[in-house]
């Protein structure tokens, strides 16, 4: 109830939290064990296959109402993982309608505009 709460209201929050989460518990030097690495995994990747659409596709049905400075956020946090996620949301419109394809990628040029050089 909490995470569908939180992907329903503020779903960029969440999204920046579980990133830091993830960052937190996989850096080095850390002395976590193996059950505090895998600790919630499944319900992790559940939720962010539930939020990267939010942000790195395209949707005209559902605007994320602060998208722009969560994905400014999420970059400072883990610049990697807007890059991976950017490239996962080309990736996955292989076989989408040309111009499917075409709306993906102006979403991911208008990502990459709000990002910091």
């Amino acid at each position: 109830d909490l995470f569908v709460k939180c992907l329903l209201q503020c779903p960029e929050i969440l999204l920046c939290s579980l990133v830091r989460m993830q960052l937190r518990v996989a850096s080095p030097g850390g002395t976590q064990s193996n059950e505090l690495l895998n600790a919630g995994l499944n319900l992790k990747q559940e939720v962010m296959r539930e939020l990267i659409p939010l942000f790195f596709r395209s949707n005209a049905h559902h605007r994320v109402q602060n998208g722009p400075a969560a994905l400014r956020r999420l970059y400072s946090i883990s610049a990697p993982t807007v890059v991976a996620a950017c490239l996962e949301a080309w990736r996955s419109t292989t076989n989408d309608a040309p111009a499917g394809r075409l709306q993906s990628i102006m979403h991911i040029i208008n990502i990459a505009r709000l990002l910091p050089s």
